[in-house]
């Protein structure tokens, strides 16, 4: 197995191009590594996927939940019965407690 290597530097093309600034291109290989973790994790649906996620690790450990709840019912509206979310999650801790 080969070692990784840099790809050669490009510029964009002239379409793409904004023209404010040099282009800037990773020194070594780790930095073009942690470059493309934090592009993907990074983005604003992260965030959300780590609050649904806060959620039910909440409901699990019978903790308070509420400013989670409160994103919910921001973050979708009408598409989520924040009652019966409720409601499912009191059986997730109900289920947590039988454990």
């Amino acid at each position: 197995m080969t070692e990784p290597m840099l790809t050669r530097r490009t510029r964009a093309s002239k379409r793409i191009e904004n023209g404010t600034g040099e282009p800037t291109y990773p020194a070594t290989v780790t930095d073009l590594m942690l470059n493309a973790i934090e592009q993907r994790f990074d983005q604003p649906s992260f965030d959300t996927y780590t609050r649904r996620e806060s959620h039910l690790v909440k409901a699990h450990n019978s903790q308070d939940n509420s400013t989670e709840l409160q994103f919910m019912e921001i973050c979708y509206g009408g598409d989520v019965d924040i009652e019966m979310l409720t409601a499912q999650m009191k059986n997730v801790e109900i289920a947590a407690e039988g454990l």
